[in-house]
């Protein structure tokens, strides 16, 4: 059983393509938590996450308004945690459909497993992430 920390400031454009590479793996045994930060309380960007918890009851949002930066939305976010283990999602990646179930063998067999990423597009310069 896997949690998957999704936290979100700016790129809500992106979040279906990134939801959509979780329902796409083929293990199945896993909990999305989505967290908005930076954001004022009940915002635009937290109301267009919210709409996937309708979705899938796998799918957790929460409302991170108080909270600003990534890496203190994702300690807020670890408490929500049901699983040990703790995969991390940018709303802007896109995980192949059997990223999970690679990872399972080693996960009896070490603590902290990471993965290779890939960019598409123009790596010279910075990338472009819409706000909203």
């Amino acid at each position: 059983m896997i949690t998957i920390l999704l936290p979100i400031y700016n790129g809500i454009t992106f979040i279906d393509e990134s939801v959509s590479s979780i329902h796409f793996q083929t293990y199945k045994d896993w909990e999305l938590i989505i967290g908005i930060n930076g954001h004022p309380k009940e915002s635009e960007t937290y109301k267009i996450a919210k709409e996937y918890e309708k979705k899938d009851p796998r799918i957790k949002v929460y409302d991170l308004y108080t909270i600003k930066g990534k890496s203190d939305a994702l300690n807020e976010m670890i408490k929500y945690c049901q699983y040990d283990w703790v995969s991390l999602i940018d709303v802007d990646d896109n995980w192949l459909p059997n990223k999970l179930e690679s990872q399972i063998p080693y996960m009896k067999k070490y603590d902290i497993i990471g993965t290779h990423c890939q960019y598409f597009g123009d790596t010279n310069g910075q990338p472009y992430i819409p706000l909203g």
